[in-house]
């Protein structure tokens, strides 16, 4: 009969293992770079689209105006624009990769929404001429409302509106990266 020696047997054991070793290696190596490539897409698919910059304006803008009248009623608050303003920045935030400017657009855009739910349905003067003096107390206690929130999302949007130019340089490096 054939007998295997110690030393016979041995080589392809070693073999094997040092197979085996570069295999994990390789696997390893494959599994890091993989890391770093999702790592770099989330980098980049967590950027600020450059719309929010123009929809965080025009958000400022919607405050300004609503400052400016000393209020609005409802059907401000329905204009397309004004809609399309809101919709696209809601549309937007989850693309927002940064949580604090996530944070404030969507604190800006909460004032919105509660600027519209204190809106009166029509202001004071010849329209609600003929309304009594509770009605008229209530639609300026609306309008104060409206105005204080006003006052807040317009503080919101402008921190978004400097959080965000503060990012665009940190942005920009991560996308050439």
């Amino acid at each position: 009969m054939y007998e295997i020696h110690a030393a016979e047997a041995s080589v392809p054991l070693w073999i094997a293992a040092i197979a085996s070793v570069i295999s994990a290696l390789g696997g390893v190596a494959g599994c890091a770079a993989l890391v770093i490539l999702l790592r770099r897409r989330q980098a980049v698919a967590r950027v600020p689209p450059a719309e929010v910059s123009r929809l965080l304006h025009e958000l400022e803008g919607m405050f300004d105006e609503l400052l400016a009248n000393g209020g609005l009623p409802v059907d401000w608050f329905l204009a397309p624009e004004q809609r399309r303003t809101g919709q696209l920045l809601a549309s937007y935030t989850g693309l927002i990769g940064d949580d604090e400017l996530r944070t404030l657009v969507a604190h800006a855009r909460e004032s919105v929404d509660n600027c519209w739910a204190a809106a009166p349905a029509v202001l004071p003067g010849a329209a609600a001429a003929g309304l009594p003096a509770d009605e008229l107390a209530a639609i300026d206690e609306r309008l104060e409302r409206q105005l204080t929130e006003a006052r807040t999302g317009r503080a919101m949007t402008a921190r978004a509106i400097a959080r965000l130019d503060h990012l665009l340089p940190h942005c920009n490096a991560a996308r050439a990266a």
